[in-house]
């Protein structure tokens, strides 16, 4: 199965960069700036990475934003990040990052992006992965500074910005406080996402819909509350980015049997299959494609479809979808052709 899920052609559209870098990584940009972690040495960073609860996930966040300082930085960690997405057979990602905690540094955005749009152009190269990168409001950061977000990603997206997503604790922040930064972004032709669906319940789903206009939800996976919603997110296709692992690891679920990602598939929604933050979750894509089947249960044709889906519920063009899955069903049938072990 290990195998199979890693020869598997795939892709991912809930992914965050900050939330990819391995603990070496930042080990290394923490000595660069002269910042002082809670461990000196790699096996200390691992054990700080190692998730613990909701606030701890915060602290390990945000310690990796401050880490974070020039657009060299950014440079590597994206380069990184592409590498370790081509070792899983990942082919094309919409990577979300948070660029509030480095307006909040005073750093310069525009420097920043261009080293991503940099390091996404050689790896595409290098690696054959293709990266479009989704601006994250924040929603602890306001109302107010969620629209100072997004006119800054409006002003500098031609450099590398595809669209406009929020996140964050959708109880406390509801999805209406942000609708003039959403709609600011939309009228600018950015593609717009939003957690929702996690840590609150379908009230969130439905008011990204409706007032955010979302064209897809992170999670979504309490969606599953609401038989409404669920049949309105399958008439409508929108997708839903689910990640469950990370509902687990966080504690949405308390185990795979009670996560409802086969219930969604079932009931005709558009799901998709994703990370989230890997190495604070202990997690991967291939691990997420290996729990579908030995935890969930899911069909080979199943995962096969999780694995269009992506490309489906994605924001390229309609010619680069059916560019993508025609090189997917190609080597879907590849796969099914010749035994695993030959490989």
């Amino acid at each position: 199965m290990s195998s199979y899920a890693r020869l598997l052609p795939k892709a991912e559209l809930h992914v965050h960069l900050e939330g990819a870098i391995r603990p070496e990584t930042l080990l290394t940009l923490a000595e660069r700036h002269g910042i002082a972690l809670p461990a000196n040495d790699l096996e200390g960073v691992r054990e700080f990475y190692r998730f613990r609860n909701f606030l701890h996930f915060i602290e390990v966040y945000t310690t990796i934003c401050k880490c974070l300082r020039t657009p060299e930085d950014f440079y590597l960690v994206t380069k990184e990040f592409l590498a370790n997405q081509a070792s899983m057979n990942v082919r094309y990602c919409e990577t979300f990052f948070a660029p509030g905690h480095f307006i909040k540094q005073n750093a310069d955005l525009g420097a920043i992006v261009d080293a991503i749009t940099q390091a996404r152009r050689e790896g595409e190269r290098d690696y054959g992965v293709r990266m479009q990168l989704i601006a994250d409001i924040s929603r602890e950061m306001g109302a107010e500074f969620g629209l100072r977000i997004a006119q800054e990603m409006v002003r500098i997206k031609d450099r590398g910005v595809m669209g406009l997503g929020i996140g964050g604790a959708e109880a406390e922040f509801p999805a209406e406080w942000f609708t003039e930064a959403f709609q600011l972004a939309r009228e600018a032709g950015m593609p717009v996402v939003a957690h929702a669906g996690e840590a609150a319940g379908p009230e969130s789903v439905w008011s990204a819909i409706r007032n955010l206009k979302a064209q897809r939800i992170g999670h979504g996976v309490r969606s599953i509350e609401d038989p409404e919603l669920v049949a309105y997110l399958a008439e409508h296709q929108i997708p839903l980015e689910v990640c469950p692992t990370s509902n687990l690891r966080i504690g949405i679920v308390s185990s795979y049997a009670e996560h409802p990602l086969r219930k969604l598939i079932e009931a005709g929604c558009l799901v998709t299959l994703n990370s989230d933050d890997p190495p604070m979750f202990n997690t991967d894509l291939v691990h997420e494609y290996e729990v579908a089947v030995t935890e969930f249960g899911l069909s080979r044709d199943q995962v096969e479809q999780l694995s269009r889906n992506a490309i489906r519920a994605s924001f390229l063009s309609e010619a680069e979808k059916r560019d993508y899955l025609a090189r997917f069903d190609a080597e879907f049938a590849a796969l099914r052709a010749e035994p695993l072990q030959a490989r």
